[in-house]
């Protein structure tokens, strides 16, 4: 349970460095590429708001990250798992049911293994290499759909910040007084 809040306390911190590091990123690339730009109230709470729109999607970056961490330390389990249910003459159905009750963080990825591919007669190392091929392969898709999503956000948000902002004004120049 300490392990599962580390992890969880780990995805908070990381996910809320990422979002900052990404957030002062995003003023710098404004600030350069628009110059003599101020923030106003509303550009503010647009930038406040799109923080949280990017913390959320780090820290669930983060958080698949972490999770692509703990296939790889279960593998070993998994493998002595489907051993057992496999001089049990288990179906694969079984096997999978077994699988997401032993292991509920991964229930959601157990669950959509096609069953097809799983044949009972296979040794324990290739199904249990299969499953965690599978659950990889899920991971890296959502960790990819976690990045574009954060790409666009920054996008859509710097054009709304960029359009918020008020613009400053050159500074004048007092003229000599001949007078």
């Amino acid at each position: 349970m300490l392990t599962l809040a580390g992890h969880l306390l780990a995805c908070l911190f990381w996910g809320t460095l990422i979002a900052i590091l990404l957030m002062f990123l995003m003023h710098v690339g404004i600030v350069n590429l628009s110059s003599r730009r101020r923030y106003t109230l509303l550009s503010a709470l647009v930038y406040f708001i799109c923080f949280f729109f990017l913390m959320w999607q780090t820290v669930r970056l983060m958080g698949a990250v972490y999770m692509k961490g703990y296939v790889d330390d279960i593998r070993q389990s998994m493998e002595g798992s489907l051993a057992q249910l496999s001089a049990l003459d288990a179906t694969a159905v079984g096997v999978k049911d077994q699988l997401s009750q032993q292991y509920p963080f991964l229930a959601d990825y157990i669950s959509d293994i096609p069953v097809d591919e799983i044949s009972p007669g296979q040794d324990a190392s290739s199904w249990g290499d299969y499953v965690v091929d599978y659950v990889h392969y899920e991971l890296n898709g959502y960790i990819a759909w976690r990045v574009g999503y954060m790409l666009l956000t920054a996008v859509v948000f710097a054009l709304l910040l960029a359009r918020t902002m008020r613009k400053k004004l050159p500074p004048s120049y007092v003229g000599i007084n001949w007078n």
